[in-house]
């Protein structure tokens, strides 16, 4: 069985396999949109791949991220990991700050 498109247009596809491809791109879009912080990444990376991130980061208590420079040199290779233990910031805090903006917390361990 052939299926039309809104033209008319025969197309190879049966309205089965276009059901198919129509829920996996619902799939795609609704992880595509999740909003995730891995806690074992870079804090420069998270910034650069969230508008939002410093200003989140500033909320959880790490003030000195703002400072011109730091985020460029030390964030580099400080995680949210490590970065709790050096300013002794606790880690369940940051999660829930995070959680409450929506976003994902992975290896926060």
């Amino acid at each position: 069985m052939r299926a039309f498109n809104w033209f008319g247009i025969q197309s190879g596809r049966s309205p089965e396999c276009q059901i198919r491809q129509e829920q996996s791109w619902e799939l795609e879009d609704r992880f595509m949109n999740e909003k995730t912080v891995d806690f074992n990444v870079p804090v420069q990376q998270l910034a650069k791949q969230d508008k939002e991130f410093v200003s989140i980061m500033v909320e959880a208590g790490f003030d000195k991220i703002k400072i011109p420079g730091m985020l460029e040199t030390v964030g580099r290779f400080v995680t949210i990991n490590r970065g709790c233990l050096a300013m002794n910031i606790e880690k369940q805090h940051v999660i829930n700050v995070f959680k409450a903006y929506g976003y994902e917390v992975i290896n926060n361990d």
